[in-house]
């Protein structure tokens, strides 16, 4: 990191060429690693106490912050600060899906925090500067919760190992589960996301759904695997699997309907741990392979789009079609996340699957101009990705269950489209998500304790 921060400083003008290739390398890097399964396992104990780990979990995020950054270098960005932050943070980002321990996770946390603030407001607009500082306030309120919460695992244990977890006082996890939700992107927790995500520059947006959201949910990968708390964050993820995809149905707005996504997207993959390394990935890639797409269109406002050019045209259909789930597509992973969830969850993310698709098939009917033969490397490239995943992780089995789906979101688009509109809820006021975060605290605690 610190050799290209130099190389950054001192050849601003190749800043591009060096950012593309960057990350040309870290992805065949990250491929490397996920196709040979290399791994590691290494503890600085006498130095920090830094555990640093590379196992299957950390290899899907690592090579989700391949693929999301190699296709925003392809996409192209002209700006050599926002270059230069968006280089850090893919640094940041990596070390963070190699963390392994619970002070070096807040450390990485707050790190990519601090980028991701700077990243929102290189814009300099008003609404974007008003994004970051709710961002930050409730983000800090979360991970001070957390590191409440493993300032009392180390009082108990003497230990930073995310394998004391198991041995910790209640109250404890309940801080540091609502601490990492709160940075997780789930319904209620994260209202912040939103607006965060709809104000930033179409890249930084991409980057902040396709990659930063998922550091809260690698870090609560890690720690249910030993704290026995699966089941009550998966409940959540299925509530928010649904009650994002309503407002995304309800809101006219491009960026909000996919920020909204995010939030209901993410639900989903907490919703079975057991997939949520591999739908993270899938989701990673058509997230921020839909936000790059925003670029392309005439305006943010669906309802005024009555023409699109083919090639931004069938790019939006074959995005749409894979956050939809449709064979073929990454999103068709959807139906593994079915396998693994228990019954009240499968029901919840049924209905998630079919508002997912009945809102993105107000886009099937937008009229088809002339093709504008623009180079769209950045398409091919996550078109080909999201293509490889659904072919690798096909089956047959689903086929007509995934066809069912989307018919019923066309229907429901067919049947409602138009008739209602959501700009702004008022659970995303500040003064209303504190208060939600202190309320959802008690709740947590409140089933931890019950579940003992």
């Amino acid at each position: 990191m610190i050799l290209f921060s130099f190389i950054y400083i001192f050849l601003k003008r190749y800043s591009r060429s060096i950012f593309l290739f960057q990350n040309v390398l870290n992805f065949f890097i990250a491929l490397l690693i996920f196709i040979r399964k290399f791994s590691f396992n290494i503890v600085l104990m006498d130095l920090f106490g830094v555990h640093l780990i590379l196992d299957e979990i950390s290899m899907y995020f690592i090579l989700l912050n391949a693929i999301v950054f190699l296709g925003i270098s392809l996409k192209g960005v002209e700006d050599e600060t926002l270059i230069f932050l968006l280089s850090t943070t893919s640094f940041s980002l990596n070390l963070l899906f190699l963390s392994y321990d619970l002070f070096n996770l807040y450390v990485m946390i707050e790190l990519v925090s601090l980028l991701t603030f700077l990243l929102i407001v290189h814009g300099r607009k008003i609404s974007q500067y008003w994004a970051a500082l709710k961002y930050i306030i409730l983000g800090s309120l979360g991970m001070n919760l957390y590191l409440v919460g493993v300032a009392i695992v180390y009082r108990s244990n003497y230990s930073f190992s995310i394998q004391d977890v198991k041995n910790i006082p209640t109250i404890a996890l309940s801080l540091m589960l609502t601490g990492v939700m709160i940075r997780s992107g789930v319904f209620l927790f994260s209202m912040w996301l939103p607006q965060a995500h709809a104000e930033a520059e179409t890249v930084v947006s991409a980057v902040l759904s396709g990659v930063v959201v998922k550091t809260g949910v690698y870090t609560l990968l890690r720690l249910a695997t030993f704290s026995k708390s699966e089941h009550i964050v998966s409940y959540f993820g299925a509530v928010s699997a649904v009650l994002g995809v309503i407002f995304a149905f309800l809101s006219d707005d491009y960026k909000k309907i996919l920020s909204y996504h995010t939030l209901s997207q993410v639900g989903i993959i907490l919703s079975s741990f057991k997939t949520a390394p591999l739908y993270s990935l899938a989701h990673g890639v058509f997230k921020s392979w839909l936000f790059l797409l925003k670029d392309d269109l005439p305006t943010r406002k669906v309802s005024e789009i009555k023409r699109l050019n083919f090639d931004t045209w069938i790019f939006l259909i074959l995005a749409s079609l894979s956050i939809s789930g449709l064979p073929g597509t990454s999103g068709y992973i959807k139906s593994l996340v079915l396998k693994n969830v228990p019954f009240i969850s499968k029901i919840l993310l049924e209905v998630a699957f079919v508002g997912t698709c009945a809102s993105f098939a107000k886009f099937f009917f937008i009229k088809v101009g002339k093709s504008k033969n623009r180079m769209t490397f950045h398409h091919i490239f996550l078109l080909t990705v999201s293509t490889i995943l659904g072919i690798l992780f096909f089956d047959i089995k689903y086929v007509f269950s995934s066809i069912l789906i989307f018919s019923a979101g066309i229907f429901i688009h067919l049947a409602m489209y138009g008739r209602f509109n959501v700009r702004k809820i008022a659970l995303e006021e500040l003064e209303v998500s504190l208060s939600m975060i202190i309320i959802l605290t008690v709740v947590i605690s409140w089933l931890m304790f019950l579940q003992q």
